[in-house]
């Protein structure tokens, strides 16, 4: 999840770097882009950990484990 969440946080600055530099509509829709995904794995991630913490029984133990790090 962390190295997910870095790639999405540096497509976003790379995006908001050039985005910077030209006042592109394609640029600043990537940076859009970007944001929109870092949001939605987070949000995801929420839900994820939150049905865990009341339903943690239904998942077999390496996810339990894997989403307890996280």
């Amino acid at each position: 999840m962390k190295i997910l969440k870095r790639l999405l946080r540096n497509l976003a600055s790379g995006a908001r770097k050039v985005a910077q530099k030209t006042d592109s509509l394609v640029t600043n829709a990537l940076f859009a882009v970007g944001a929109f995904a870092i949001a939605l794995v987070d949000e995801a991630f929420y839900l994820i950990r939150r049905f865990l913490r009341t339903s943690s029984s239904r998942l077999p133990r390496p996810l339990n484990v894997f989403f307890a790090r996280t």
